[in-house]
């Protein structure tokens, strides 16, 4: 399941999902030939074929740590 996580991640975070949802449609279909596509989808490829190395658990501790940290600066921020 980490793998799927961290794919989703790869995918959300590439800037390759806005243009390809809402753009697609505009210029007779040149945002439909991404020029790093091809990267990212070797890079999807890498992960979920479980070519690199199994990510120890810490990371996922200190991945979600920063997410809280992150998440509370927001939340403190705009509240004052």
């Amino acid at each position: 399941i980490s793998k799927v996580i961290l794919a989703i991640v790869i995918l959300v975070l590439s800037g390759l999902t806005i243009p390809t949802i809402f753009l697609q449609h505009i210029a007779n279909g040149v945002f439909n030939i991404q020029p790093f596509a091809v990267v990212t989808n070797q890079l999807l490829e890498i992960i979920l074929n479980n070519y690199i190395l199994e990510l120890h658990p810490s990371f996922y501790l200190s991945f979600i740590a920063l997410l809280i940290i992150n998440l509370a600066v927001l939340v403190w921020r705009y509240r004052q």
